[in-house]
């Protein structure tokens, strides 16, 4: 989540991790309804997506990425968000 990096509660591990993906150690994958949507979060956060854009792969929803997904679910490798 780019705003624990503004949380006390996890700001250290965050900073920690937004680190390792500037250095390159971390490959960091965000679909566009991520990015669109941090568009709209606090001023702090958005800065915070900015400044990691540049690292970022943005990728599109697909429907391949949504079988993949149901099939997942459908295995029991991920659970739903929501009931």
């Amino acid at each position: 989540d780019f705003g624990w990096v503004h949380d006390s509660e996890f700001s250290e591990a965050s900073a920690a991790f937004f680190q390792l993906v500037k250095a390159g150690h971390i490959h960091l994958v965000v679909a566009t309804s991520v990015s669109d949507e941090l568009e709209t979060a606090p001023e702090a956060v958005r800065r915070t997506w900015r400044d990691l854009m540049p690292y970022a792969e943005i990728l599109e929803i697909t429907e391949e990425g949504l079988n993949l997904m149901q099939a997942y679910l459908d295995a029991e490798i991920l659970t739903p968000k929501w009931d």
